[in-house]
């Protein structure tokens, strides 16, 4: 099976279900003492974008999020995800915090996260095969 980096983790889990990133935290949680560094709290994060003609940086503005640091076993655990879900944002520090560690649960995590990743690769195909049927062809309709 193939190992996410972190980025795809956190991307995955990010636009996971709350009880789906609960489901993957239990695994942990419940036979680890996880630790709380920094207790879930919002914030407000820049959105870096790339200009794509000139292809120059710019920042496109702030968004809400939340932030929680955990400790397991003295590993650190980080997320930061949008909006205002502490509860996920728990679960999510620590899942990374297990992951980081190297816990033998992480071959677990692994398949859960990459199976929530399949499913929301065909979510994805599925909205998008959606969107495509109303698409308008501009030049066939100039032809009749």
């Amino acid at each position: 099976m193939t190992k996410l980096s972190r980025s795809e983790c956190t991307a995955i889990l990010s636009n996971a279900d709350r009880s789906e990133v609960e489901a993957a935290a239990k695994l942990i949680s419940d036979k680890y003492d996880v630790k709380i560094v920094k207790a879930p709290q919002k914030t407000l994060t820049m959105i870096k974008m790339r200009e794509p003609v000139g292809g120059s940086i710019f920042y496109l503005g702030e968004i809400l999020c939340c932030e929680c640091t955990v400790d397991i076993g003295g590993v650190i655990g980080i997320s930061v995800i949008m909006g205002d879900d502490f509860e996920k944002a728990q679960n999510c520090a620590v899942i990374d915090a297990a992951i980081t560690a190297g816990l033998k649960e992480c071959d677990e995590l692994n398949a859960f996260i990459v199976k929530l990743g399949i499913e929301q690769a065909n979510e994805r195909r599925k909205l998008n095969g959606e969107i495509l049927k109303s698409k308008v062809d501009f030049h066939t309709m100039g032809e009749i």
